[in-house]
Order: C-alpha cells, then structure tokens, then sequence
C-alpha cells in the first residue's frame, strides 16, 4: 500500500510467503497479506475492515547489501467494501540490507 495510506496507532496483519528456486541464484517468492490499521488498543477493530495484499517476484539468492528486487503487487479496499482491487505496484529496484527470503535446498 501506499506509504502513509494506512494510518493508526494500532496495526494488525498477516503474511504467508513461499520461497522457490527459479534459476542459479535467482528465488522466487509469492506473499499474501492481510491487514489493517486501526485506533489506540484496536479500536474500531472488525473483520470486515481489514483489506488484502498479494505480490509475486524474484530476488537474488544470496544476502549482502543493496539486492535487486523486481517485483509485482496488488491491494485490495476493505472487505466491507467488496474487498476490490484499488492499487498496483511494479518494483525494479535495490533493497539495503540482508534478505529473510531463503529457498530450501542448495545455494
């Protein structure tokens, strides 16, 4: 989502990623999310409200500094809006600092 979009001094979400291998040094990775920010101590908290987020892309096997990503994503209004699509991002870009993703297998 967009940086300053969601806004609340509490925040609730869940992620699920898988991690393969693609090529050489190259894994791929799917995450879906769900999640929402809401009032002090969750006020106003309901189900209804939380939105979805799902992105798909590759990112170089090793950790270091400044990985490349190229990734694509989508977000999603809340579910007592109809949970419909309301943004897109395409990343290229460089990351600063280690990776967490890591495929299982040899590297």
């Amino acid at each position: 989502f967009i940086t300053g979009q969601l806004r609340g001094a509490s925040v609730m979400g869940l992620s699920l990623e898988y991690v393969w291998p693609v090529y050489a040094l190259l894994d791929g990775f799917t995450t879906i999310s769900v999640g929402n920010a809401f009032g002090t101590l969750y006020e106003g908290f309901d189900w209804d409200r939380l939105r979805l987020a799902w992105q798909i892309g590759i990112v170089p096997r090793f950790d270091g500094e400044h990985l490349i990503e190229i990734s694509f994503g989508l977000g999603t209004e809340t579910f007592e809006r109809g949970a419909t699509l309301s943004q897109a991002r395409f990343v290229v870009g460089a990351r600063h600092g280690p990776t967490t993703r890591k495929a299982s297998g040899p590297t």
